[in-house]
């Protein structure tokens, strides 16, 4: 395999460097966006917040986890915390 240059053939290498240093960043940027984002828009949707737990333990409960709904990723009744949605009910 030999690299090709395909773009900025009249751009010396310095310029080329800082056309190409915030893309790194830019990824990052983008993650935490979208991480923070689906964190606002479940928390300003509680009832489809609801039907993805209850989704999600469904297909926990059908794949035989032995603990459906929590699998061990998350806090139980811890503080003031109801809960989890579904415990031994699937439909």
């Amino acid at each position: 395999m030999v690299p090709i240059d395909a773009i900025f053939r009249s751009i010396n290498e310095e310029a080329r460097a800082n056309l190409r240093a915030p893309f790194g960043m830019s990824l990052w940027i983008a993650i935490f966006l979208h991480a923070v984002g689906v964190e606002i828009y479940l928390a300003l949707t509680p009832r489809e917040a609801q039907r993805l737990r209850q989704i999600s333990y469904k297909r926990q409960f059908e794949a035989g986890y032995q603990r459906p709904g929590s699998a061990g990723l998350v806090i139980e009744e811890a503080g003031d915390q109801t809960v989890a949605c579904c415990r031994r009910t699937v439909q």
